[in-house]
């Protein structure tokens, strides 16, 4: 062989192997979960992540939520039920509520946000043929007797149970808030505990990352960051320089979209895999629940209490709070998937809904990762009747939606799936309504919901009803 072919083929042959154990070496990080893209999040989400805490809590106040009034009773401190307790957004607002220090009948507490303590709906599809009662600071709750508690009540009597039903629903409570107003319940001495709660695991989350400055992660390092072996080679020779962005204020929606997306952009990539979120911030806000369900369980068996937990079901048909493209569709991509969603929302003001579908279903062909575009093209399947694939696309806008506003579907499974190794009882909620939409139809959805938490006390009955066959299936 000519001596110059045989010395540019010892150099291919060289490159090729060099090539070779970069690729070896690449595969034995990923095998050994070396650099994961969990090490490029913020620090205090991580911590979230790891053990399910977070820096300061939704309600700062030390005043206790229930009063001895000295006669053998107890009171919601007036604190709480005039909208002064300190909490968030300020409020801290709970029902008043009376009852005596020693039951002589089984005794069941309902916990959870405003959505357990029945707030007056904001944004009615309906009419309102209910009246509403002040709880201070301009906040308005359902009467008792249509509240969950109130109808609760009434059915377990009707069916021949001696009981009382206490709400101790409290504004804007999440996961933690519940858990530590559990352990003020405790002495009261319940016969179980009723978990209604998830629409504000994002608040408190939020509220959790408060601080946090997003950084701009420059084309170059956004791209090469992909490979484990440039990521261990940058965190030990030169740590990389991120030039500040926004930093993240307040509990709106766009925090934790705002805070997922940019984690999203540092993976260079949509962190789903199926049906399933991956980025850390889902990480932190699974293990923040299930931390807190499970020490609200451990706190229920070690005095004898049963404990019931009912997530809060999304309403699907809200539009998504925050929606982000697909960090690695391009500019071009992009302008395309825009025009056909732009195309898709004419013909929906027009009341083209074929033309709607076929122009939401050449968006979705493009970028699959858009919140907006799933719950575009869900209503055009819903307008075009077919409601099992509507249902899911508004599942799918749902989980997309990276405000982590509403209450995420993971939640009831993580119960359900925690509750069957304990000795909690759980159910999803949203299962039930999928199965009356999807026989009656979605006009449901604003029968039982005033807006994307809230309920109307046809929603209450329901939930009620829910919770009142899980007691008496498990107390004959």
């Amino acid at each position: 062989m000519n001596p110059s072919k045989k010395k540019w083929l010892y150099r291919l042959l060289a490159i090729g192997l060099g090539f070779f154990l970069l690729l070896a070496l690449e595969g034995i990080l990923r095998l050994l979960h070396i650099a994961p893209d969990e090490d490029f999040a913020p620090e205090q989400l991580m911590t979230i992540v790891e053990n399910g805490q977070i820096k300061g809590e939704i309600v700062r106040s030390g005043a206790p939520y229930f009063l001895d009034q000295g006669d053998g009773m107890v009171e919601t401190n007036p604190l709480y039920h005039r909208g002064k307790g300190g909490g968030f957004p300020q409020t801290g607002s709970m029902r008043k509520t009376r009852f005596s220090k020693e039951s002589t009948s089984d005794r069941y507490f309902l916990l959870g946000g405003s959505a357990a303590l029945g707030q007056q709906p904001v944004n009615l599809k309906i009419p309102q043929t209910w009246s509403t009662i002040p709880l201070g600071n301009s906040v308005y709750a359902l009467p008792k007797a249509q509240s969950i508690s109130g109808i609760l009540e009434k059915n377990l009597r009707q069916n021949g149970k001696d009981v009382e039903i206490l709400n101790a629903g409290m504004i804007a409570q999440d996961s933690g808030g519940v858990r530590r107003l559990v352990s003020e319940i405790i002495p009261y001495k319940p016969t179980g505990i009723l978990l209604y709660m998830g629409n504000n695991e994002g608040i408190g989350m939020a509220y959790g990352v408060n601080g946090i400055t997003l950084k701009n992660v420059p084309d170059v390092q956004f791209n090469l960051r992909k490979f484990r072996i440039y990521r261990v080679l940058r965190k030990t020779f030169a740590p990389e320089k991120f030039s500040d962005s926004t930093k993240l204020i307040g509990t709106k929606p766009e925090v934790l979209g705002r805070l997922t997306q940019n984690e999203w952009r540092k993976a260079g990539k949509a962190q789903i895999s199926g049906n399933l979120s991956t980025d850390p911030v889902h990480h932190a806000l699974m293990k923040r629940w299930i931390t807190n369900i499970s020490a609200i369980q451990e706190l229920c068996d070690e005095h004898g209490i049963a404990l019931y937990i009912i997530t809060t079901p999304p309403h699907l048909l809200y539009p998504p709070f925050y929606s982000s493209n697909s960090p690695d569709l391009t500019d071009q991509g992009i302008r395309s998937y825009s025009s056909l969603l732009k195309q898709a929302q004419d013909f929906e003001r027009v009341q083209s809904w074929q033309q709607m579908l076929t122009a939401s279903q050449q968006a979705l062909g493009i970028e699959q990762y858009h919140a907006q575009g799933w719950f575009v093209h869900a209503k055009a399947l819903q307008n075009n009747k077919q409601l099992p694939n509507a249902f899911t696309s508004y599942e799918r806008a749902l989980m997309l939606d990276l405000s982590r506003k509403r209450t995420r579907l993971e939640y009831a499974q993580a119960s359900i799936d925690f509750c069957s190794e304990h000795t909690c009882t759980s159910i999803s909620a949203h299962e039930h309504m999928k199965e009356d939409v999807l026989k009656k139809g979605f006009s449901l959805y604003d029968q039982r919901f005033g807006d994307h938490e809230h309920l109307t006390p046809d929603g209450c009955a329901w939930i009620a009803s829910i919770f009142a066959s899980l007691i008496l299936e498990s107390s004959p």
